[in-house]
């Protein structure tokens, strides 16, 4: 396995895990269902975690990338 697959995989990991403990709380205290409103459709507290961790690895590949960081 090439190092940019195991850097990818770790950084989902992290922006995952990150993303589901801040916001658990939110989802706690507001919601019962752990459901989350996006645009008109109503995911899971995990999916949203997931979601988003996808987001922040993709952001942060691509300035990896540009940095010159990832060959």
């Amino acid at each position: 396995m090439s190092n940019t697959w195991i850097l990818t995989i770790a950084l989902l990991t992290f922006f995952t895990a990150l993303t589901a403990f801040i916001s658990i709380r939110y989802y706690k205290r507001n919601n019962e269902e752990k459901m989350w409103k996006l645009l008109g459709l109503r995911i899971g507290h995990m999916q949203e975690a997931v979601i988003v961790g996808m987001g922040l690895t993709v952001c942060t590949l691509l300035v990896m990338k540009w940095s010159g960081c990832l060959v």
